[in-house]
């Protein structure tokens, strides 16, 4: 899994601004880390869902990975970032950092992290946001999210990625649909017919029952 980038337009109205940092608020509590980042006071929180009336937090990841997440976390940090949302790793689970003012420069921007993290980069336009959205080497799945379908639809034509979605999220697999990506981020398909003619080669076998005529 790669980093859930998140490319806004810098023409996103406040109304819509501040509903969404009510939501993420809703969604947090405040915690203690090992890092000065995530330290009481800062803005560390842990993302938690309902799940058979209780709380479960949300991203069980192998401990390399939480250190990775962590490490890249504070070089963007150091660099100008602003971390909005997670928190210190409790073992293997991580609380899922939500890490705003991502630049291109970052490491954050271009590399997989493998863990449950998110980074929010502005866009000034339309044109911006796919040339962000394509600027990297990886290319599996991409979302877009408008009101707008058609703008939405036109968008995702133009984002050089395997799968792109409208109005969902990047982790959707369906078994008869073609799953794969572009440059860095695999070769061929599986999934459906695609995924036959990806694992299979075409051939032609005869069998000669009697001469054959030439020319055919």
């Amino acid at each position: 899994m790669a980093v859930v980038q998140a490319i806004v337009e810098l023409s996103m109205r406040h109304a819509e601004q501040s509903r969404r940092r009510r939501t993420v608020a809703a969604a947090a509590r405040q915690r203690r880390g090992k890092h000065p980042l995530f330290d009481v006071g800062q803005a560390g929180a842990v993302v938690e869902k309902c799940f058979n009336g209780g709380r479960q937090r949300v991203g069980a990841i192998a401990v390399p990975s939480v250190e990775h997440v962590e490490a890249l976390v504070v070089e963007a940090v150091a660099a100008g970032a602003r971390l909005q949302g997670g928190g210190a790793a409790d073992g293997v689970l991580m609380p899922a950092p939500v890490v705003n003012h991502v630049t291109l420069a970052m490491r954050l921007f271009r590399e997989e992290s493998f863990g449950p993290i998110v980074a929010i980069t502005r866009a000034r336009d339309e044109d911006h946001a796919v040339e962000l959205a394509n600027d990297r080497k990886y290319g599996l799945s991409a979302a877009v999210f408008t009101r707008d379908i058609a703008r939405g639809l036109r968008v995702a034509r133009r984002v050089t990625s395997g799968i792109c979605h409208i109005n969902g999220p990047t982790i959707h697999d369906e078994p008869q649909m073609p799953f794969g990506g572009t440059r860095a981020s695999g070769h061929g398909r599986f999934g459906g017919n695609a995924g036959i003619d990806a694992f299979t080669e075409l051939r032609w076998i005869t069998i000669e029952t009697q001469p054959v005529h030439f020319p055919i």
